[in-house]
């Protein structure tokens, strides 16, 4: 094997491995593949788009009806049968014609729609692997529409997160990518039109408009992000009713018994169009515990050091212990808020004391009822969301914003009218850029790490 690695040809053997891990954008083929467009799982429909070089020359020996598919015929519907090597019927289908001309890809695809049940989609892309087609890599029409000029690197930025979103005000910031690229689109004519008259006037207004771009970047980041909240505190504080409240459901085990809650449990939720992922963790105590609930504990303090905000949860109508206030004071070296829950009871004086311990507000509500949860919910989504709301129509990528960074800079500084037209057109990317496709690719894994919620 060292003998193989030190030839020319193990050598260049290295370098394509080392390069294909290093690459994040599907690479440039025109093999026929399929793409499922719907979710694994039980439906009423399976829904396939099927592209690449060959495609009716593959599909016809798998189609059977009465009608002939026509490469040219825009929106063309046909009934009928997919049927294997054998003539047998495989499924029921409804096929549609999307003529090259309307491709985002610029080649004619077919849309394939059968039953959804799990055996049928199965059975459907075996047979389609059968015929030669593979099935598409993650993104890789996406990367096809770019490299065939027909989807910008906004556009595409957007549609590689759409699926990943969990509430209304995500899509909505997504969406809105349209009007982020008209209004650099016309800047960036603007921009063109002034190079070439050898005029300066376009300066200002670009510069602002970067600013003003750069300005909201960091909200949408908060918004398009999953935060970790992590709901602590003493035995008995009512952490799970609370988490079932802000999750309105009830998800996790309530009990009058202290330790109910003996181990880490994450819950996806939203929260005023922010996506969480709660974590109702073990009560916090001295160590009278057995070893299991000491495990749990544990657990607890290992999810405060990885949370993005703590909720500490006291039973405010009694005093805290010591033990209770030292293992409190140990998790405020993250950003928290203070809750002092059971307040329909009445609030002890010693309890109340806790805001001035930790130079907090205090938060009273009583989980049972959910009263004085809406100021919690407000707060919380203040302290997530940066206190700015995000505004749909700016950047929302770290490429879009090196971008818009380079050109504010650069006309700060005073850099060449081409180079500055050069950050727009890799902002906008409506010309096909290899680099940049990759850095897309890349920065949509990325962010897919934190974006989505954890399964419960």
């Amino acid at each position: 094997m060292d003998h193989l690695e030190r030839t020319p040809k193990g050598i260049e053997i290295s370098r394509m491995a080392e390069a294909e891990r290093t690459s994040f954008a599907p690479p440039p083929s025109a093999d026929a593949i399929f793409r499922p467009d719907t979710a694994p799982g039980e439906a009423a429909i399976a829904a396939f788009v099927l592209d690449g070089a060959g495609l009716f020359e593959r599909f016809e020996p798998l189609f059977r009806s009465k009608q002939t598919l026509s490469p040219a015929r825009e929106g063309q519907l046909a009934y009928g049968s997919l049927v294997d090597a054998a003539g047998a019927t495989v499924d029921e289908v409804v096929c549609a014609v999307i003529t090259k001309d309307r491709s985002e890809t610029a080649r004619a695809q077919i849309e394939v729609s059968c039953h959804g049940g799990r055996g049928t989609a199965a059975a459907v892309r075996q047979l389609f692997e059968a015929a030669g087609f593979r099935e598409a890599r993650p993104g890789e029409l996406l990367a096809r529409a770019h490299r065939a000029g027909r989807l910008s690197l906004l556009a595409l930025e957007a549609r590689l997160r759409l699926g990943a979103c969990v509430t209304a005000r995500q899509l909505d910031l997504l969406l809105a990518h349209t009007s982020l690229q008209e209004r650099w689109e016309r800047l960036g004519m603007e921009a063109a039109l002034g190079i070439r008259m050898r005029e300066i006037a376009w300066h200002a207004p670009t510069h602002t408009a970067a600013a003003d771009e750069l300005s909201r970047y960091a909200a949408a980041l908060r918004l398009l992000r999953t935060h970790r909240v992590l709901v602590a505190g003493p035995v008995n504080a009512g952490k799970s009713t609370l988490v079932n409240r802000l999750l309105r459901e009830n998800a996790s085990l309530v009990s009058a018994e202290a330790g109910t809650t003996r181990d880490r449990l994450e819950r996806p939720a939203t929260l005023r169009g922010l996506s969480l992922l709660l974590i109702d963790s073990a009560g916090l105590r001295d160590e009278s515990g057995d070893a299991v609930e000491r495990a749990g504990q544990a657990k607890a303090r290992e999810a405060a050091s990885e949370a993005d905000l703590c909720l500490l949860v006291v039973d405010g109508s009694r005093a805290p212990s010591p033990a209770e206030c030292e293992a409190l004071a140990a998790l405020t070296a993250r950003p928290f808020l203070l809750v002092l829950n059971k307040a329909d009871r009445g609030l002890h004086e010693e309890a109340e004391g806790l805001a001035f311990a930790f130079a907090a507000t205090p938060y009273r509500i009583a989980a049972r009822d959910g009263s004085g949860l809406d100021a919690l919910e407000a707060t919380m989504e203040s302290v997530l969301g940066g206190g700015v709301p995000a505004e749909s129509g700016g950047p929302f990528t770290p490429r879009q914003e090196r971008a818009l960074q380079a050109l504010k800079i650069g006309l700060e500084q005073g850099v060449d009218g081409v180079d500055l037209l050069g950050h727009i057109r890799t902002l906008v990317g409506t010309r096909p850029n290899e680099s940049e496709l990759d850095t897309v690719f890349r920065e949509a894994e990325e962010a897919g790490a934190h974006a989505r919620p954890a399964q419960p």
